[in-house]
């Protein structure tokens, strides 16, 4: 994955998705949507998500990169 992908999919899961959800909640509540508190539950668990593997991959890449300058 490349930095510029990483960095677009970081700002997603923890800015983006964050904000929609809040969006939702705030409208869903204001027009009276039905199962707006399931959709913004929803929504705040694929950000979660998203934001658990980006750390994940994050740890594996710098834990990679410090073994090739151990290597090297």
């Amino acid at each position: 994955m490349s930095n510029k992908t990483y960095d677009v999919i970081k700002i997603s899961a923890l800015i983006v998705i964050p904000a929609i959800a809040t969006l939702v909640g705030t409208l869903g509540e204001t027009w009276g949507w039905h199962n707006a508190d399931k959709i913004v539950i929803t929504i705040n668990a694929l950000a979660t998500c998203v934001g658990v593997i980006i750390t994940k991959l994050s740890a594996e890449y710098a834990k990679k990169m410090k073994e090739d300058e151990v290597n090297e």
